[in-house]
C-alpha cells in the first residue's frame, strides 16, 4: 500500500462538514469494524427526520487507537469491568 493522496489544505477546508452526532452503532466482520455514525446538520433537523448515516470501516487496531485517543482528549479512563460474582460463575 502506498501513501494516501494528500490534497492541499485549501481544497480540504471546503470539504469539511459539521453536524450534531445523534447516534452510532457498529458491526464486526472479518476482523474489521464498521462504525456507523448518525448526524444531523443542526438540532432543528432532528424533528424533520433528516438523519444522515456515515460508515467508517476500520481495523480492530484503528478502533482501539480511536477509543484511546477519545479517552485521552477527554481526560477520562475507560470503564472498569466488574468481576463476575461467585453466583454468576456457578450458574453462568
Amino acid at each position: 500500500m502506498g501513501e494516501p493522496i494528500r490534497e492541499p489544505a485549501e481544497s480540504q477546508a471546503g470539504r469539511d462538514s459539521y453536524g450534531v452526532l445523534v447516534g452510532w452503532s457498529h458491526h464486526c466482520f472479518n476482523g474489521k469494524l464498521d462504525l456507523r455514525l448518525q448526524r444531523v446538520h443542526s438540532m432543528r433537523d432532528i424533528d424533520q427526520d433528516d438523519v444522515e448515516s456515515h460508515h467508517f470501516v476500520m481495523s480492530e487496531n484503528q478502533a482501539a487507537l480511536l477509543a484511546t485517543y477519545l479517552f485521552d482528549v477527554l481526560d477520562k479512563k475507560p470503564p472498569h469491568r466488574r468481576k463476575r460474582g461467585w453466583l454468576a460463575k456457578w450458574f453462568g
